[in-house]
């Protein structure tokens, strides 16, 4: 593969593992987003029912003035 590319072996070897560490690093603050977003909802935080959330998402992607979807529950 590093014949194919024009890089050294060495040069592939560390791409990739920037890759892989990139992705862990994506991957580890996803989780504690959503460990935090959990937390939330456990204290109160509004819940919206995700039919609600695509429908207004699509409206704005077409560029139209959407109304925010009303909490499912607070």
């Amino acid at each position: 593969m590093a014949k194919d590319t024009d890089q050294s072996a060495h040069s592939l070897m560390i791409t990739a593992i920037e890759r892989e560490v990139d992705q862990a690093e994506r991957m580890r603050a996803l989780v504690r987003e959503a460990q935090k977003a959990d937390g939330a909802i456990d204290a109160g935080a509004a819940v919206y029912r995700a039919e609600d959330v695509h429908a207004w998402i699509e409206q704005l992607a077409r560029n139209r003035k959407a109304v925010r979807p009303k909490p499912w529950r607070n």
